[in-house]
Parts: C-alpha cells; structure tokens; sequence
C-alpha cells in the first residue's frame, strides 16, 4: 500500500482545486442573494397590501372615526373613557392589524437575511486564496 508521502500531486493541482472552490462559493453566494432579494421584495410588497387593507378595515369598521374623534373632542373622552375605550376596541381590526405586524416582522427577517448574505459577499470577496481553506 502506498504511503501518501510518496504520491506525487500533479502540478498546478492546488490552484485548479482553489479556484473550483471559489467559484462554488461564489455560485452560492449569488443564489443566496438572489433568494433572499426576492424574499425581500415578496415581503414588502405584502406588507404594503396588509397595511393597506388594514387601513381599508379600519375606515370600514369605524375605528378611525373614532381615533379621530379622540384626537378633536378630548372633553368628551374623559367623561366617557371607559365606553369610548370599549367601542375603540370593537372598532379595531383585529386580524388585519395581526396580519400587517406578521408580514412586517417577515419584511424585517428578510432585511437581516440579506444584510448578513451581502455581508458575507463583501467578507469573501476580498478573501486571498490561503484563506479559502479557513473560511
């Protein structure tokens, strides 16, 4: 059986196999950022269309009407806090409001994703090749 100090590498084997990596990483690297690119995008567009229909809900179920009226006729608010403060509750859209903080808190986990892709690019590229093995 031959011992590995006497196997000869062909030359130019290193660079060959160093540059394979770098590209595989690189091809990676480029998916992931088209992945989450569009994940960004898929995330703000429905948390735009959630906001929207939020905003659609509230005007339809009276709950602006009423925050409106807060914000004009205080006097009758206090007098009335616990009524106005139970009707402000009944007005709210309740799973539109859910949905707007859920595709949110998606757009904002799809900003991270991409900043730590993009982050992890500009890491790479400047990487010299005795560095590839470490990464």
């Amino acid at each position: 059986m031959p011992r590995f100090s006497s196997v000869r590498v062909p030359s130019g084997l290193q660079v060959r196999v160093l540059e394979g990596v770098r590209r595989a990483r690189s091809r990676a690297y480029r998916t992931r950022l088209a992945g989450t690119s569009a994940m960004l995008l898929v995330t703000a567009g429905g948390s735009f269309l959630m906001a929207r229909a939020t905003v659609a809900a509230a005007q339809t179920s009276g709950f602006l009407s009423l925050a409106n009226l807060a914000r004009t006729d205080t006097s009758v608010i206090t007098a009335h806090a616990h009524a106005f403060g139970l009707s402000l509750i009944e007005t709210l859209p309740s799973i539109d409001v859910a949905g707007t903080v859920f595709a949110f808190v998606l757009f904002l986990v799809s900003t991270r994703s991409l900043v730590r892709v993009l982050a992890s690019l500009v890491s790479t590229a400047g990487a010299s090749s005795t560095n590839l093995t470490t990464a």
